[in-house]
């Protein structure tokens, strides 16, 4: 599963062009909406896949990394990283709003640490958060399938969670007969 947030990067006549959809993080998907060829060689190796992965904020560019999903191109400058970085970290912050972040699909923030207070994460999908530790106060968290806490150690009370699948959390939670109340409705708990 390709992590929020996604794009293709191109070097065209000297200029590196970064290639994301709004809401959306699948490559294939974002290479057939631009009209970026998937083969090797010629002039598509000139095109990198790449994510911009949030690890300590979301709303921060420092609390960002750029991964490659293969090894950088031996063309690739830091200059480049650079530009990649700030043109996907703008398409990131055009999807959260208020610290509120809404897909249709999966979510991928399973390097994120921290979330701000009060925010609002909803995917249609799964909903990956396995690095949290915890959770501000007013927080939402939905997903239409799983919600994936794993690491997850306290849960405020005014935190909403909500879940279509099963709900992953193998850490100690401390309010975790409430967890368990709300969630019994909507989903399933596996420890």
């Amino acid at each position: 599963m390709c992590r929020f947030k996604s794009g293709e990067a191109v070097l065209a006549d000297g200029e590196l062009k970064v290639y994301t959809l709004h809401g959306e993080d699948s490559h294939s998907k974002i290479r057939k909406r631009h009209g970026i060829r998937e083969c090797s060689g010629g002039l598509t190796r000139y095109t990198v896949p790449l994510e911009l992965i949030p690890t300590t904020h979301l709303c921060e560019p420092t609390g960002w990394m750029l991964i490659f999903d293969a090894e950088p191109p031996d063309w690739w400058t830091e200059e480049m990283s650079v530009v990649a970085t700030r043109r996907l970290f703008a398409a990131a912050q055009a999807e959260i709003s208020g610290g509120c972040l809404k897909r249709d699909g999966h979510l991928d923030l399973s390097e994120l640490r921290s979330l701000p207070e009060s925010a609002n994460l909803q995917a249609g999908g799964h909903l990956s958060l396995c690095s949290l530790t915890s959770v501000p106060e007013n927080t939402n968290l939905q997903a239409g399938g799983h919600l994936d806490l794993r690491s997850l150690t306290s849960l405020p009370e005014s935190v909403t969670l909500r879940a279509g699948g099963d709900v992953y959390c193998l850490g100690g939670w401390t309010t975790l007969k409430r967890a368990i109340e709300e969630l019994s409705a909507a989903g399933r708990k596996r420890d």
